[in-house]
């Protein structure tokens, strides 16, 4: 409990295990007598018996999990099954036909060097419009996800930054993608979130996607600085132009247009249901002429 206090990302899931949560809060029941024992003992200093106390109020007061009587067995897979929602990155869904993308998500997990594990490194994703940026990096954010400590895709920012007050609402988003809570403390001004989102970052492995950026204000809004991030990080930005990462240094990763055989193959998966309906002509010629 003194850690939940300290850490705004720390969670505390407490395990009531043939106690009553009420009897925790008030340290009655079971709890009383040894309080007692604890304030009469002139060994123990009266300010650390206080503490426990006030963390065992605090602890109960937390939504946890109770076994009274039950399967003990099914209670401990209850456990897991809660920890992992808790830690387990939410799978992002990437497309219904990934054509061509298991290659340049190797491309894109390679430019990213997760094996320089002491640095800390920002990769630009670029391309045009339709050149299937997001759809590569929500492939690699998905297979690396699980292993930082943190992670976070930070979808259309291009989007969030079209209302009047975005340096604002940008690290808004960021912290909630952070935290997963969507309840924020006002902020006044876009330093308060800054603020708050290098406490985030500046004590664990964090892989964090900024998707559709256009612009330097938008990273610097996010204090994106990489001397800000633990050793191991990873930050990868999707841009049309390069120039939106400002004098960040990055590593570089040009999305490449579908060849030939990959083109027939999604514009196949595309329009026809049924293999022995493929005119293979006509999806020829039209994929020629695109």
């Amino acid at each position: 409990m003194d850690g939940f206090n300290k850490f705004d990302e720390r969670k505390v899931v407490p395990v009531f295990y043939k106690v009553e949560p009420s009897d925790v809060r008030s340290q009655k029941g079971p709890f009383m007598a040894a309080f007692q024992a604890h304030h009469t003992n002139t060994n123990l200093d009266p300010d650390r018996v206080l503490k426990w106390r006030q963390a065992l109020k605090n602890a109960g007061q937390l939504s946890g999990l109770t076994l009274q009587n039950g399967d003990e067995v099914k209670f401990v897979l209850d456990i897991v099954e809660k920890l992992e929602k808790m830690l387990t990155p939410q799978r992002l869904h990437v497309t219904d036909y990934p054509v061509g993308i298991g290659s340049r998500a190797e491309e894109l997990i390679s430019t990213l060097s997760l094996d320089q594990k002491d640095s800390v490194l920002v990769v630009a994703v670029s391309g045009f419009s339709g050149t299937g940026k997001t759809t590569i990096v929500k492939e690699v954010f998905n297979r690396i996800a699980p292993s930082f400590d943190l992670s976070c895709f930070l979808a259309d920012i291009h989007y969030i930054c079209q209302v009047p007050n975005w340096k604002v609402e940008l690290p808004k988003a960021l912290i909630s993608c952070l935290t997963r809570e969507n309840k924020f403390s006002i902020m006044s001004n876009h330093n308060e979130g800054v603020t708050k989102i290098r406490r985030l970052v500046s004590r664990r492995k964090v892989l964090l996607v900024h998707d559709d950026v256009d612009n330097f204000q938008q990273l610097e809004s996010l204090g994106i600085f990489p001397k800000w991030f633990f050793e191991g990080s990873r930050i990868i930005v999707t841009t049309r132009d390069k120039r939106s990462l400002g004098n960040i240094p990055y590593a570089s990763y040009h999305t490449k247009l579908l060849n030939r055989r990959e083109s027939v193959n999604l514009f196949t998966h595309l329009m026809f249901v049924r293999d022995d309906s493929v005119n293979k002509e006509f999806i020829e010629e039209v994929v020629g002429r695109a």
